[in-house]
């Protein structure tokens, strides 16, 4: 959850996760963001940095990068449904 309240990006995705997170019935984030990087066509990626740990949401081949193929196999029917 905390991710979906540190992150500003304006896009679907984010909006589905941030109104999913509402049933938790948690309003605010309980962990600060050491760092955000926001999701952009570039990178196709958003992340959020905190000392506990880090969260990347974004599309497989750019997340992965030189390992996506490793994870296709496992991936792979999720990829032909959509």
């Amino acid at each position: 959850m905390d991710y979906s309240f540190a992150i500003q990006d304006d896009n679907a995705t984010i909006h589905a996760i941030k109104e999913y997170t509402k049933t938790f019935g948690k309003n605010k984030e309980t962990r600060i963001p050491l760092t955000i990087t926001p999701f952009t066509s570039t990178t196709k990626y958003s992340g959020v940095v905190f000392k506990e740990g880090s969260f990347i949401l974004g599309a497989p081949e750019f997340v992965m990068r030189e390992d996506y193929e490793l994870i296709v196999p496992e991936i792979g029917s999720y990829i032909k449904t959509g």
